[in-house]
């Protein structure tokens, strides 16, 4: 399989794909010189292709964030929660540990990131089944939840204000979806 890897990032690279670029740093923090394989991983996380993911990281020791990162610091389960696809998120926490509480190198977390692109079934599986907090602050001093406040999402909006209600009872309050929205 590692044969394959320098061709498949090299045709991808050439084809036209914009990819992400990997940092020196994860690429000594991996260990491993191999800048197509990390590539790889990454481009994956981001077009949701669970069963390619999952065989790149079958062999893996380290947890996933140690393994990648680009050069704006997002992982793959960074790059998941942005582009939507929960299938990852769950994958990437439960089998390979994925720390939801890694910061990418602007300071945000990956619900947050869920929470400005919109993408509703991340944002609940991070607080039902990840346990995330929708009131922990990024880096500079916001948060989830003000992020999903000001976004004008009706449903981001009624998920925000009960889960910050809700404190440890989040999962029973996440599930119940109000016929409207007050103000």
């Amino acid at each position: 399989m590692n044969s394959h890897v320098p061709f498949l990032s090299i045709f991808l690279l050439f084809s036209g794909f914009s990819t992400p670029m990997l940092s020196m740093q994860s690429q000594k923090r991996a260990g491993s010189p191999n800048y197509s394989f990390n590539l790889l991983i990454l481009r994956a996380a981001q077009q949701g292709d669970l069963n390619k993911l999952r065989v790149l990281l079958e062999n893996q020791n380290q947890p996933v964030d140690a393994i990648v990162d680009d050069i704006y610091g997002m992982n793959p389960l960074h790059w998941a929660a942005y582009k939507g696809h929960v299938d990852i998120v769950r994958y990437l926490v439960a089998v390979h540990n994925a720390d939801i509480h890694a910061y990418t190198k602007t300071g945000l977390h990956p619900l947050y990131l869920a929470v400005a692109a919109k993408q509703i079934a991340v944002v609940r599986c991070l607080i039902e089944e990840c346990n995330a907090q929708i009131t922990e602050p990024i880096q500079k001093g916001s948060s989830a939840y003000a992020q999903a406040i000001s976004s004008g999402n009706c449903e981001l909006i009624w998920l925000a204000k009960r889960c910050q209600k809700a404190g440890p009872r989040t999962k029973r309050y996440a599930r119940q979806m109000p016929r409207m929205v007050y103000k």
